[in-house]
């Protein structure tokens, strides 16, 4: 899987054109954090608002390739990486990123609400009470936010096959995949590839590969993402295979017609036909004197 996974984002016909325009679309997002930090600073409303309203698009956009990669991957045999498809790759990264904050909201709220009792100055019994609390809520908010980045992945993927929100938040579904050893085995091929490469592409974003390499690495853990999936849940998105005859769907063997039918031929008139079923006498055969059948036509 992760020889493939690496494989996989130069595959198919617009491979190599997704990957290039992925790594000139990361470098423009990585160009627009620069400015708005640049704006933050120099408190330019117009330059800040500007790079924001970039950063947002761009991010966006990027999103909702990595949705497109999900679901080109997820039940099919032979997946190759899709294209950019302009502004319909802002929708579905709209959607995913709706589908981020489902999914983490839980955690930062246990989490916030860890953080603000811890920083309450309270005294006596209600102290220990509301310590105890806060404490609980943070253990709690920190296991809800590990078994979001665990679900994540597979709720993205069903809204990538389905193009629905509702499938990825039908959570007797999501787990049905997550509890599955295939998608724990790609989960977890997936984390190690990015805490391996992860280092590299942050040092190379320095140069001008580094955006590219980026591209590359989150398309590719997309892959594992998405193979995982499919083969958590058995997807099969394959369309069916045509006739090896006449490219149709339908059977290549014709039904036999009934061999009777030359039976009721009209004979013309005035004709003679010899040979016809029958007798033996009609066939024009001589029965021999040893044969029990002869005795039968004579």
């Amino acid at each position: 899987m992760f020889r493939e996974a690496l494989n996989y984002p130069t595959d198919g016909d617009h491979g190599s054109a997704a990957l290039l325009l992925g790594g000139v679309l990361t470098l423009v997002l990585a160009s627009a954090e620069v400015v708005a930090v640049f704006a933050a600073g120099e408190r330019s409303l117009a330059l800040g608002a500007a790079a924001l309203a970039a950063f947002l698009v761009v991010r966006l956009l990027l999103r909702g390739q990595y949705v497109a990669v999900l679901g080109a991957v997820a039940g099919r045999r032979a997946p190759v990486a899709p294209r950019f498809r302009g502004w319909s790759r802002v929708t579905d990264g709209l959607g995913s990123g709706l589908l981020f904050v489902v999914y983490l909201l839980p955690a930062g709220l246990l989490l916030g609400g860890g953080v603000y009792t811890g920083r309450l100055e309270l005294a006596g019994p209600t102290a220990t009470a509301v310590g105890t609390a806060g404490g609980l809520a943070l253990l709690a908010g920190i296991f809800a936010l590990l078994g979001a980045a665990y679900a994540l992945p597979a709720a993205a993927t069903l809204y990538a096959t389905e193009g629905r929100l509702r499938s990825a938040l039908a959570l007797r579904r999501v787990g049905r995949a997550v509890l599955t050893e295939d998608y724990a085995v790609g989960w977890l091929v997936a984390a190690l590839t990015l805490l391996v490469l992860w280092p590299i592409a942050y040092l190379a974003q320095f140069l001008l590969v580094g955006a590219f390499f980026r591209f590359y690495l989150n398309t590719a853990v997309r892959y594992i993402h998405g193979r995982a999936v499919g083969d958590a849940l058995g997807l099969d998105r394959d369309p069916p295979e045509p006739s090896p005859v006449d490219g149709s769907r339908e059977p290549a063997v014709r039904p036999v017609e009934n061999a009777d039918d030359d039976e009721d031929e009209d004979i013309p008139d005035g004709r003679e036909v010899v040979g016809r079923r029958g007798s033996p006498d009609e066939e024009g055969i001589e029965p021999s004197p040893g044969d029990p059948m002869g005795e039968e036509f004579r």
